[in-house]
């Protein structure tokens, strides 16, 4: 009884673990404090996954729809003296630029870019796993061919002699 119910959910709980909501913190500074150009690579998320902006002097966070430090329409997350999180939503899906508008913090490197997917990739990950088993099925049925042509050329050549 107990291995019926265990195998159905063994197989059932496999779609949702390609992409499990994740939480990315950034510690939030100035680069050019630390000498660090390239203090915040970009980033890959999914929908619903979050990122948590911690901070310990004057700064905000702000989305920048021009991608740029170009604050023109920009969205603020979390404002001076407070931490921000921000969970990225069907309408990110692209690219989410976050930056601080604190004097030119931006142009000093306090900008980070996240590439936003849709949750929903992960059902192509369940599409995709058959695409690498397809292409070693074919290899490996073929390969069993062989094996069996191979094998009944040996039987053959045993009963020529």
């Amino acid at each position: 009884g107990n291995v019926v119910v265990v195998a159905p959910s063994s197989v059932a709980s496999p779609p949702p673990s390609p992409s499990p909501l994740k939480t990315i913190a950034i510690d939030w500074f100035l680069p050019a404090d630390i000498g660090e150009e390239d203090a915040y690579p970009d980033r890959r998320v999914r929908v619903g996954d979050s990122v948590v902006f911690t901070w310990i002097d004057s700064h905000n966070v702000y989305i920048h729809p021009s991608r740029t430090c170009d604050t023109d329409g920009s969205i603020l997350v979390g404002a001076e003296g407070l931490n921000a999180t921000y969970t990225f939503q069907e309408s990110d899906v692209g690219v989410v630029v976050f930056a601080c508008d604190v004097e030119s913090h931006c142009l000093l490197g306090q900008v980070i870019k996240f590439t936003v997917r849709k949750r929903s990739d992960g059902h192509s990950h369940v599409s995709d796993s058959p695409s690498p088993t397809t292409p070693s099925a074919p290899i490996s049925s073929s390969a069993s061919t062989i094996g069996f042509v191979a094998g009944h050329i040996l039987v053959a050549l045993f009963f020529t002699f």
